[in-house]
């Protein structure tokens, strides 16, 4: 019902994430994140206690793939689908067997993608194209043309309800850069709404992203 993408800008160190669905407010039940560790997506069967037992083996020294390994048995794994990146661009991602389908997932340099519910099994392969051939774009520009690349190649094959972009500094709390949190909620068109709001953003604040 999913489809998210994690992504870390080489340049500044930033990690940011996309995502979409026919979930409401999905943009404040999947990410969850920790400054100088990175930021964990827990999606199909959303667990905040999962995501924030991955963030802390982060935060001990645990690389991606050694969390899930330790954590996700002990919460039900063949119900959830879950995408970790960490600061230094190092990532994982596991799918549980009983996920609903079209399950999706890629990787890419610094990104990973992965959804449930889909339209079908292209949509996280489009999101990572479309994110790795805009390199060129604002950070937050090439989310959202992951989101846009999703959504053209089949999206939530429920529909359309809420999306999210959402950046956090590399060195955060920044004293001098906040994060962003843009969010759109029971909307025909989510996306569109991200677009305008950030447009918004950038127009009464200076921001990198």
């Amino acid at each position: 019902m999913t489809y998210t993408l994690l992504a870390r800008d080489p340049e500044s160190g930033d990690i940011g994430l996309a995502i979409a669905s026919c979930w409401p407010a999905v943009g404040g039940v999947v990410p969850y994140y920790h400054g100088d560790v990175g930021v964990v997506a827990s999606q199909s069967s959303a667990h905040s206690a999962m995501a924030e037992e991955v963030l802390a083996h982060l935060a001990s020294g645990d690389d991606p793939e050694t969390a899930l390994t330790t954590v996700l048995p002990r919460f039900t794994p063949e119900i959830r689908q879950v995408i970790v990146l960490a600061h230094d661009g190092a990532r994982a991602l596991r799918t549980g067997s009983a996920v609903l389908t079209h399950v999706s997932e890629a990787y890419g340099p610094d990104c990973v993608a992965a959804g449930n519910l889909l339209a079908n099994d292209t949509i996280c392969p489009a999101m990572i194209d479309r994110y790795l051939r805009t390199g060129d774009d604002r950070f937050a520009d090439r989310l959202l043309a992951a989101l846009h690349a999703g959504e053209t190649a089949g999206g939530d094959r429920r529909g359309r309800e809420a999306a999210a972009i959402r950046i956090w500094p590399r060195h955060y709390p920044d004293p001098d850069l906040l994060p962003l949190d843009i969010r759109a909620d029971n909307d025909p068109d989510p996306i569109a709404v991200l677009e305008r709001t950030l447009a918004r953003r950038r127009a009464v604040e200076q921001t990198r992203y």
